[in-house]
């Protein structure tokens, strides 16, 4: 075996040496701190672990140069905050290099630290912010200590922003659940141009709630029905190429008071008028009459225009139609009619002609009036259909007596009202609908000298009698009284002719006597106060159209019947005379 021996032992002066061996030549080997200055000398530097060469100056290194192949996250949101770490692949890394990331448009910066993991590997560190849009895609590049660099052959790195909301946290709508359509738009923006699209994320409340979110933040739909304000929370999610962006929200949906359930009753009638269209015909409603009372179901009837309260009267003496009407007479053998419905002897069969408001009442008999075939009893009497003439009360005295109570049937309970109910109707109500007017009819004076041109000479507004001491007859008269126990009388009124016919409607603001002797009304009601202005005016008066009680007066020979006005348009519910109000 052949001992080696370093040239150092040989001496000097040894020319072109040739190394025939095939393991390699031994040169000097030293760390950086142990370097000769002789120019021509060649060694192994332990620190940088390259050769290196003396020239006249300084060492030159023998050492390859760096690559930079791939980094493990091509995207960088520089307005995440924060640092982003990069860990990046290539080749010829050595200790003590440092990376660079080289702006598309001229702008480079060094990462903060570089770690050397092999020379294949390193992880770089670097403020997210120094990343700009402008100078995207960056290129990598890695940088020895002694100096050499390699360059990636494309950018690697691209800034991509996640997008940022406009639309704050928090209620973004309120809105009733009957509303429709569209009903609010998020909305985000992004730096990098992206288009953004939303999501919901985390759930399933929206469309949980009756809405949709479309990609591009409508929210909309029609809700679904609550019995209480609910408040529907959702997380959405905006999303703007591979960045996204999560910010809570809510949406409030409160229960559209439009009568349907007791926890969306209207306060009144207005308000459910405001809701829109509605059917003409009747409809059943929860109501809470201005919060005088909780919630309960009414019925209403709308008119093509407006909407009305439904009520029937309810009178507890001489009932007739269901209760809804009543009448008096002198003779109970007459029943509730004499000598004025069709069907009667000649000269019997009636009519009477409506001018104004009630023009609509042309050349129409007692069973137009009243929607209700007749029942001859005799000569001179009938009664509605299915009533008896024993139902009609008898006043044998002929003139005023008692007065009743009337309360008002409830057509969705199927019984009166409660008096807490009716009182708080009383209040709200302004207006009676004039094709339900308190109508009054009489007939048959045979002879009483009152004439119907002195009626405008009558207090309507008193409960004085009409009572006629000569000849034995008057206008047979019904009286009304208020809550505030004002009187309010409605006469059929009578001429002095016989076997006639007299007709008197009144509403809030108008009243009107209609006799069969003429082609047109005969007059308005006048007298002190004048009932010119309906049962809802007059000074010192409240509203008149609700009355709480009843009376009635009748002549020798006389009968007076009194209900609503029947109009084939709007019927009768449970064969009940209807009045409307509102």
């Amino acid at each position: 075996m052949t001992k080696a021996r370093t040239i150092a032992n040989l001496g000097t002066g040894f020319v072109n040496i040739s190394d025939t061996g095939t393991e390699g030549t031994k040169v000097a080997s030293g760390t950086t701190a142990q370097r000769g200055s002789t120019t021509g000398q060649w060694r192994y530097n332990s620190t940088t672990g390259f050769f290196e060469g003396r020239n006249a100056s300084d060492f030159t290194t023998l050492e390859p140069s760096p690559t930079v192949t791939s980094v493990d996250d091509g995207e960088v949101d520089s307005a995440g905050g924060g640092n982003q770490t990069l860990v990046i692949a290539g080749t010829n890394f050595s200790a003590g290099g440092t990376i660079t990331f080289v702006g598309n448009a001229g702008t480079d910066f060094n990462a903060s630290t570089v770690t050397i993991n092999s020379a294949t590997q390193c992880t770089a560190v670097a403020p997210k912010a120094s990343f700009l849009n402008a100078q995207e895609p960056y290129k990598i590049k890695f940088t020895s200590s002694s100096g050499k660099s390699g360059t990636s052959a494309s950018g690697l790195i691209s800034v991509d922003n996640a997008p940022t909301w406009s639309t704050g946290s928090g209620t973004v709508v309120t809105i009733n659940d009957t509303a429709t359509g569209n009903h609010v738009t998020l909305s985000a923006t992004d730096a990098d141009g992206d288009t953004v699209t939303y999501t919901e994320t985390g759930g399933s409340n929206i469309s949980g709630a009756g809405l949709t979110l479309s990609s591009a933040g409508v929210i909309s739909g029609d809700p679904t029905n609550v019995n209480s304000s609910t408040t529907v929370s959702f997380t959405g999610r905006a999303t703007a190429g591979s960045k996204t962006t999560d910010r809570s929200f809510n949406i409030v949906i409160n229960p559209a008071l439009d009568g349907t359930s007791s926890g969306r009753a209207v306060a009144n009638l207005a308000t459910f008028n405001g809701l829109g269209s509605l059917s003409t015909g009747y409809h059943n409603i929860y109501v809470t009459l201005n919060g005088a009372v909780s919630a309960y179901q009414q019925k209403v009837y709308h008119d093509g225009t407006n909407t009305w309260y439904v009520v029937s009267p309810v009178f507890s003496t001489g009932g007739l139609i269901n209760n809804s009407a009543f009448a008096f007479n002198q003779t109970s053998d007459n029943g509730a009619f004499k000598a004025v419905v069709n069907g009667q002897s000649s000269g019997h069969d009636r009519r009477v002609s409506g001018s104004g408001t009630w023009s609509y009442l042309s050349n129409v008999g007692v069973e137009t009036l009243i929607g209700t075939t007749t029942t001859q009893h005799n000569s001179q009497g009938s009664t509605p259909n299915t009533d008896s003439k024993t139902d009609v009360s008898t006043l044998s005295a002929n003139t005023l007596s008692s007065y009743y109570g009337v309360d008002y049937y409830d057509h969705v309970a199927g019984s009166s009202f409660s008096g807490a109910t009716e009182t708080a109707l009383r209040n709200v109500v302004t207006e009676l609908n004039p094709k339900t007017a308190w109508m009054t009819i009489t007939g048959d004076d045979d002879g009483g000298d009152y004439s119907s041109s002195t009626a405008s000479n009558v207090n309507w507004r008193s409960n004085a009698t009409i009572w006629s001491t000569t000849s034995g007859g008057t206008p047979g008269t019904s009286y009304f009284k208020n809550a505030a126990d004002n009187n309010f009388k409605l006469m059929g009124g009578q001429t002095n002719a016989n076997e006639h016919l007299g007709v008197s409607l009144l509403t809030h603001n108008e009243g009107q006597f209609l006799d069969s002797n003429t082609s047109s009304p005969t007059h308005t009601f006048g007298g002190t106060p004048a009932f010119s202005g309906g049962m809802a005016a007059g000074s010192g008066y409240s509203l008149g159209i609700m009355p709480i009680s009843y009376a009635g007066e009748v002549g020798g020979s006389c009968t007076t019947y009194t209900s609503p006005l029947y109009n084939s348009t709007i019927g009768k519910l449970n064969n009940r005379l209807v009045l409307l109000y509102k």
